[in-house]
């Protein structure tokens, strides 16, 4: 399924990027060059997801986290977990930094649709049915 980029911004790969990774800034815009991204480790700040692989130094299009995402899984998840970013930009189950709510299950290396810490109601407020708007998703049905 290709998701069309919107919210999308254009940055400088700071290192080798793997496409579908959780990214940070790494260094602010000069004249030359956009803003400079980098994979995210373990319990840092994701600014958005990686939508194509990048050498270092060349341009990588960032979707900002916003919407429905999707990220590379490092682990097996169940639809509805918290979710965190985790070492070289993959989601992991445990975390210091903001979750997100996987909104289907897989397994590491898998690509999985999650929503954003944005997008995410403070514990307790997530009334969503995962079942249902999993479903939706998977089978393009919009509920709008």
């Amino acid at each position: 399924m290709t998701m069309p980029f919107q919210n999308c911004f254009t940055a400088t790969a700071g290192e080798a990027i793997t496409a579908n990774r959780l990214v940070k800034f790494s260094a602010a815009a000069t004249a030359a060059d956009p803003v400079s991204v980098t994979m995210c480790d373990a319990g840092e700040s994701a600014i958005g997801v990686s939508r194509v692989a990048a050498a270092s130094g060349d341009l990588v299009t960032v979707h900002l986290l916003h919407g429905v995402l999707l990220v590379e899984s490092g682990a097996s998840v169940t639809a509805g977990a918290k979710v965190y970013c985790g070492a070289n930009g993959v989601l992991a189950l445990t975390g210091s930094g903001p979750h997100m709510i996987a909104l289907q299950g897989g397994s590491s290396g898998d690509l999985l649709k999650v929503l954003p810490p944005g997008a995410v109601a403070a514990p307790g407020e997530f009334t969503a049915n995962i079942a249902t708007l999993s479903e939706d998703l998977v089978h393009g049905r919009d509920r709008s």
